[in-house]
């Protein structure tokens, strides 16, 4: 386990361990997680050899989870917009699945925010060969996330509203995460 990769070195000695082998996991600082593509080629890793040793990229962000005490239903008129842009595998899921949109109101026992507690919000996406052959091509974050999209990746705006769909979270919670580099 490397603690994080942030410099050409590293990055060296990481793509190293894991050509001979090794199991290499390790972080590095990107707002999403096919960002960590271009920014690992941009640290000097060859693209055949990233290709051969990257097994995929992994995300996580936390966003704060409603008071079940408090919440309350909605109904929220900006939400069809976004309905529209999950990925198409996950239509029938989604539709099948009631919404049930809450929002926060506010207690005591939340400290009056209408929050208690956190909730994780993912993105995952194993390596294809579309993702190798965009790392080839030195596609940019936009291309690889659209080579993801098309295999059902799910972004962390993704997730988020999807945990707001079931009402774990509040509407507000997924703009603020997908304002941050999505």
């Amino acid at each position: 386990m490397i603690g994080e990769i942030r410099d050409p070195e590293t990055a060296r000695i990481a793509v190293q361990a894991a050509l001979t082998g090794h199991m290499v996991i390790s972080t590095v600082h990107t707002n999403t997680a096919l960002a960590a593509i271009p920014r690992l080629l941009d640290l000097g890793i060859e693209d055949y050899l990233l290709a051969d040793v990257m097994r995929g990229v992994a995300g996580q962000r936390l966003i704060r989870r409603l008071c079940d005490d408090c919440a309350r239903p909605s109904t929220p008129a900006e939400a069809s917009a976004h309905e529209q842009t999950i990925p198409a595998h996950l239509h029938g899921a989604v539709a099948r699945e009631q919404a049930r949109w809450m929002e926060p109101v506010g207690c005591a026992k939340c400290g009056h925010s209408g929050f208690r507690g956190r909730l994780g919000v993912y993105e995952l996406a194993p390596m294809s060969s579309a993702l190798i052959a965009g790392m080839r091509a030195s596609a940019d974050e936009d291309q690889l996330t659209a080579a993801a999209r098309a295999e059902g990746f799910l972004s962390f705006a993704d997730d988020a509203f999807l945990k707001a769909r079931r009402g774990q979270t509040a509407l507000s919670e997924v703009y603020r995460i997908a304002g941050a580099g999505q």
